[in-house]
């Protein structure tokens, strides 16, 4: 199956999933006949240049959203890319300028600025270090500099520095930053690193090995510039602040999926507090097809980074819906609906309302969903979040242009009615199969008592807290309502350092996460 293993390959590598396409044959013997198709060296080569063209089309673009991990590193970010940005991630700084226009992958990073490398070309620094000998660096190599341990201080001399770390390492950290900005590559930094080091000899042979580990980490001017996936946001944000997601780790979202059969087509209710992590994952598993009805407070959704940097293209963006929740609340779309003689200044200043979620929704108590919030409101018309993330003054900037604005204010608001207009009849019909609730602060029942009505029978009720104490409220209350299937799960998650004879799990790692609560819905007897 030559095929079959250069197409995932290929997914794997530019998207990290796989694409299950479903095809119905009238009998065995035709499904057999594509099978041996599939396994034949001409599909062989159909696949390779599919995988040629999209080489050519996933580029690094002005505008698009990168994922950058530093090699050998444990952190993620995700960036928008725009010209002379300076990006730093784990103290190296480099311009972005070299990756646009690139294909993703790994870029080395010389003197602040980026070149695209090949993996191939990348050695590994410790495989190139001698530790065949113990308490000697006579025959420590690396890249033909040896280890020496001429010029050494003394046991003595170190005992009476002020400074231990200083006076077992003779490079200091000045000449450290001069070698980086010079361009000096990472394997002759730490060459000299090792060569400076007054205790390597006497270290063991697993010691040493660490040694290099740690200082090829720390020092490692090789960085990921990938295209962002669920597994990738969903790591970024759960490591640099896992409260923002409420927790919501990549085991328990792909478990959400699984509980609520989600597939290509289905039409969904999505009410979340995790950055649109969830509604992200809706999104990808319809494909297109379906519906996405994204509940939210306030004019606009708000505070949904995660759709953002995932760049979706117009046929999967197609399918959400936003929908303001107030509209759950009066039971009609018409009267939730502002008229069309507005003013374009308190237009753009709706429109760029701010993004960060917690500003909007409080974190540390409690709240009503449809409690209204005078001092979030008089928040978003006086501030706002620019593309970069810092602070616009509205007024200033309407100001400057305000005819230009207009009319594609006009535009935006005209297709957003349309949207939660089409999403309100979804709801009216009775046409919603699955309901999903990721909640930090709001009671989950206040959701299921306002949406209970729209969903049809055999629907699927999914609902992930942080905490336990609020889906047993959400428990007892399915219970009331005949609901079946009704289950509370929860996951324990830890990573494993595989290596020979140092296997163990990772002492220093985030394991917190939430509970989820499943049901299905039935008719009442």
């Amino acid at each position: 199956m030559a095929f079959t293993s250069t197409a995932l390959n290929a997914g794997f590598y530019f998207y990290e999933s796989t694409v299950v396409i479903p095809w119905k044959f009238p009998n065995a013997e035709e499904a057999y006949r594509v099978a041996v198709w599939f396994a034949s060296p001409l599909a062989t080569m159909v696949a390779l240049w599919v995988q040629a063209i999209t080489l050519l089309v996933v580029m690094i673009r002005v505008g698009n959203h990168v994922v950058i991990q530093k090699m050998g590193g444990e952190h993620l970010r995700v960036c928008k890319i725009s010209r002379k940005t300076k990006i730093l991630i784990e103290k190296l700084r480099f311009e972005i300028d070299g990756a646009i226009d690139q294909p993703f992958g790994l870029f080395e990073v010389s003197a602040g600025k980026l070149t695209r490398v090949t993996p191939e070309s990348v050695t590994d620094i410790a495989a190139t270090f001698d530790f065949d000998t113990v308490g000697t660096s006579s025959s420590s190599k690396l890249n033909g500099i040896s280890s020496t341990t001429n010029n050494r201080r003394s046991s003595a001399e170190e005992a009476s520095s002020d400074n231990a770390a200083q006076t077992r390492q003779k490079v200091t950290q000045d000449e450290i930053i001069k070698m980086k900005d010079t361009g000096v590559p990472a394997e002759q930094l730490i060459a000299k690193l090792v060569d400076g080091s007054a205790s390597f000899s006497e270290r063991t042979v697993y010691s040493q090995n660490k040694y290099i580990n740690k200082k090829a980490k720390k020092h490692s001017d090789h960085v990921y510039l990938l295209k962002p996936t669920l597994r990738l946001i969903a790591e970024s944000y759960y490591k640099k602040d896992p409260e923002r997601v409420a927790h919501l780790r990549i085991d328990l979202l792909s478990h959400l999926l699984a509980l609520s059969g989600i597939h290509y087509g289905s039409r969904c209710v999505v009410f979340e507090q995790c950055l649109g992590l969830l509604t992200s994952a809706v999104l990808t598993r319809l494909g297109g097809s379906g519906a996405c009805i994204h509940l939210h407070r306030g004019n606009i959704a708000q505070a949904i980074p995660c759709v953002d940097s995932m760049d979706f293209d117009k046929e999967i963006s197609s399918v959400f819906l936003p929908l303001c929740i107030s509209s759950l609340l009066e039971k009609s779309m018409e009267e939730t609906e502002e008229p069309m003689n507005f003013d374009a200044k308190e237009f753009v200043t709706v429109a760029a309302c701010d993004k960060n979620q917690e500003a909007v929704i409080g974190v540390d108590e409690e709240e009503s969903l449809f409690k209204k919030d005078e001092e979030t409101e008089k928040y978003q018309k006086d501030t706002a979040y620019n593309d970069d993330g810092e602070k616009a003054n509205l007024k200033f900037n309407f100001f400057q242009d305000e005819s230009a604005v207009t009319d594609s204010s006009l535009e935006r608001r005209a297709e957003r009615q349309r949207l939660q207009r089409h999403a309100w009849h979804l709801m009216q019909n009775g046409e919603i199969e699955i309901l999903f609730i990721a909640s930090k602060n709001i009671n989950p029942v206040e959701i299921l008592e306002k949406t209970w009505s729209f969903l049809r029978l055999s629907s699927t009720i999914v609902i992930y807290c942080p905490i336990a104490e609020p889906l047993y409220s959400a428990y007892h209350w399915l219970k009331a309502k005949h609901a079946v299937q009704v289950h509370v799960v929860d996951a324990f998650y830890r990573s494993h350092q595989i290596i020979q004879d140092r296997s163990h799990p990772i002492m220093q790692q985030f394991i917190t996460g939430g509970v989820i609560l499943s049901a299905i819905k039935v008719e009442q007897r």
